[in-house]
């Protein structure tokens, strides 16, 4: 029998662990025609769920993990040409805090600037050699833009594109309101 993985984020975890799964992929391919999206929804409606799915879909990474992860659901059966084709840079902003604008500021560096780290590790055969040194000593000293350009930079001349999911890109903004707080 399948459980419900209640609070399960990671889409990953969930289908190694056999749990019910509403599948959403057919979904997908309609994205796909759409240049950018904003993806708003309620708390606790599977935003940070999706945006793994779609790591796990587009991400070049987990080429080998496919049909495991996706057996039985619709994108399985339908893959659209972009699958498992990108770098995909996962930033998530839940854990940025601070009492005022620059506390806020440095967190969110501090943030970006890990998860951007993470990314030069999984990606490091995609970049020239020394990447990840020079990205580690850069950024310590720019805001998170540049961290941004900087990895952009390393790839010009490839082939190979980056797709950026951001989850709980609210977060620290919900917080100072729930606080009372100015968010400027």
């Amino acid at each position: 029998m399948l459980s419900i993985g209640y609070g399960e984020g990671n889409f990953e975890n969930l289908r190694n662990s056999k749990n019910l799964f509403m599948d959403k992929t057919q979904f997908i391919p309609k994205m796909e025609s759409i240049k950018k999206f904003f993806f708003i929804r309620p708390r606790r409606f599977g935003k940070s769920l999706w945006l793994s799915l779609l790591k796990s879909y587009y991400d070049i990474n987990s080429k080998d993990k496919f049909d495991k992860l996706f057996a039985d659901l619709y994108i399985q059966k339908n893959p659209t040409e972009l699958r498992n084709t990108y770098l995909t840079l996962y930033l998530n902003f839940s854990g940025i805090r601070g009492d005022n604008e620059e506390e806020l500021r440095k967190s969110f560096n501090r943030s970006v600037s890990t998860f951007i780290e993470i990314f030069l590790t999984a990606y490091k055969r995609f970049f020239p050699e020394k990447t990840l040194e020079q990205a580690q000593e850069l950024f310590m000293e720019i805001p998170a833009a540049d961290m941004i350009s900087f990895i952009l930079k390393k790839l010009e001349g490839s082939q190979h594109k980056i797709y950026v999911l951001i989850d709980e890109y609210d977060h620290f903004v919900n917080t100072l309101v729930a606080e009372g707080r100015d968010a400027t």
